[in-house]
């Protein structure tokens, strides 16, 4: 199980990495990733816009590996209460967001130039 897990992590880390250099390769110089009514507010130079996505998946995936672990620790013995349970659930989920966002936005990227 653990295997196929580590798999599909890295399968998801690859394509991260080839739609990030992909993008890279046909996106401007600068790189609108805010939007409001008005408009585009702030914007990246596209070597960040490029390397956010992969870098988020990767912390992601250290972070999702060490779930079991990190989580599910006996509570008796490292004193973990409720509450601290569920900052290191959110901490894992949020990065896991990141990088399904950072995905995303890679393809749209691609699709919309």
């Amino acid at each position: 199980m653990k295997n196929t897990r580590t798999k599909i992590q890295l399968l998801i880390l690859a394509v991260t990495v080839i739609l990030s250099v992909t993008a890279f390769m046909y996106l401007p110089d600068v790189v609108a990733v805010q939007w409001n009514s008005a408009g585009a507010t702030n914007y990246l130079p596209k070597l960040w816009a490029v390397v956010i996505p992969p870098v988020s998946s990767l912390i992601a995936i250290l972070f999702w590996n060490g779930y079991s672990d990190f989580y599910n620790a006996n509570t008796h013995q490292n004193g973990d209460n409720a509450a601290l349970k569920f900052v290191k659930k959110a901490i894992i989920c949020l990065f896991a967001i990141i990088s399904c966002a950072g995905i995303g936005a890679n393809i749209a990227m691609m699709l919309l130039n």
